[in-house]
């Protein structure tokens, strides 16, 4: 189903956590994995000084020929490719197609631009500061394709779990669960957030019958009271993939987008596969 997989990678340990991610997937369904790296230059031209390069930078450039602007430059590529040479053997080593990229520009842009020419994203939920989780919420907003965000660690779902609020991209999520249940051998779980009454039975019922349709049914049907975000962090777990759209015409995967969502990645304890 996921045959062109993109994992952005740095080495960092969100990185790392979406490396294996996107290794288990592609062991276990197939799939090539696309490894990215992007290397944006400008911080380094404007403010070199005041980069983080790590421990054991030099305080003096090594090539009396370069400037600290260009040495720092240099070190700051030579790791970011080293970062690609460390996905390459981690995807030897577990015998996994791969392919890897350096690409040179703004972080955000290129990764969603290559995500165009993938099927899904594999991100690790981060941990870090507060650019590289800008950075993800960016990825999440704005991927043309799905983003399986892992949490606490790579994990193989043993069920799927729809979040459906009749909204049009709650009704792209709830194709890509039906798909991903059918290819995958797994159980398809659908549940409905109620906080207000436009949410309600009838809901369910829609979205059994369009899993109908698709070929599949699922195992249970649930509405659930609550807030959003903590009803449906709720329902993640170590060995459940909650599925859920980005944003539609319902309230909690609608207007509230920002707030919601954000609610679900920091509340989450297992993984989740979010749907543009």
């Amino acid at each position: 189903m996921f045959e062109r997989i993109l994992v952005p990678y740095n080495s960092g340990t969100s990185a790392q956590m979406a490396l294996q991610q996107a290794l288990q997937i592609a062991q276990k369904h197939g799939g090539i994995i696309h490894g990215l790296n992007v290397f944006d230059p400008a911080p380094y031209l404007t403010e070199p000084l005041l980069m983080d390069m790590g421990n054991g930078l030099p305080p003096q450039p090594v090539d009396p020929n370069l400037s600290m602007e260009a040495h720092l430059l240099k070190i700051a590529e030579d790791r970011a490719k080293e970062s690609l040479d460390h996905l390459e053997r981690e995807c030897q080593a577990a015998g996994v197609r791969y392919t890897t990229e350096l690409r040179m520009g703004d972080v955000a842009a290129q990764v969603l631009e290559a995500a165009h020419q993938a099927d899904l994203m594999v991100l690790g939920r981060s941990g870090g500061g507060h650019k590289l989780r800008a950075l993800q919420d960016t990825w999440v907003r704005r991927s043309p394709v799905p983003v399986w965000l892992a949490v606490g660690g790579a994990s193989e779902p043993r069920q799927v779990v729809l979040a459906y609020d009749g909204g049009a991209k709650a009704a792209d999520a709830l194709q890509v669960a039906a798909r991903l249940a059918q290819s995958w051998g797994l159980p398809l779980l659908l549940r409905a957030v109620r906080e207000e009454s436009r949410v309600d039975e009838t809901t369910l019922r829609q979205a059994g019958g369009l899993l109908h349709e698709l070929g599949i049914d699922p195992v249970s049907a649930e509405l659930i009271q609550g807030r959003p975000a903590e009803a449906l962090a709720s329902l993640t777990g170590p060995h459940s993939l909650l599925v859920m759209g980005t944003h539609g015409h319902g309230v909690f995967l609608g207007l509230r987008f920002g707030r919601t969502v954000d609610g679900v990645i920091q509340g989450a304890r297992g993984a989740l596969l979010i749907c543009p």
